[in-house]
């Protein structure tokens, strides 16, 4: 997960394979799968100075972005991490000063994931051999 706030937009890619040369690894734009070899950035620059482009994604290739904001109110980002007791989730979302949801989305490290299920099967398994003993 890559969140800079630098520059006066709010965007947020869909999850990349390679920022050198973006390759969109997903186009899910409501689960932001992360994990090994690919990931997302979002900016969050608009605390309350003006919008840097006035007219949405600056960009000549919008297609690889989930989320551009860059007219109306400034705003916050909030993320939630382990949301309820979830180890491998946050949940993220873009508020403007009038109280308005922007952008929400999941983001889900898949790496976490499958190391939690082994670290449960390991215990499962340790509880057998005990339990068996």
């Amino acid at each position: 997960m890559i969140f800079t706030g630098h520059v006066h937009i709010y965007e947020r890619t869909k999850v990349w394979s390679n920022f050198s040369n973006p390759t969109v690894f997903s186009d899910d734009v409501n689960e932001t799968h992360i994990g090994e070899g690919y990931t997302f950035n979002t900016i969050a620059g608009i605390g309350g100075r003006p919008f840097e482009y006035k007219n949405g994604c600056d960009k000549k290739d919008c297609s690889k972005f989930a989320k551009t904001y860059s007219k109306g109110s400034p705003g916050v980002l909030y993320v939630t991490f382990n949301p309820n007791g979830s180890t491998n989730q946050a949940d993220a979302k873009f508020v403007n000063i009038k109280g308005q949801t922007i952008d929400e989305y999941k983001i889900i490290n898949d790496k976490i994931k499958n190391l939690n299920d082994n670290v449960s099967t390991l215990n499962n398994s340790l509880h057998g051999e005990i339990n068996n003993s």
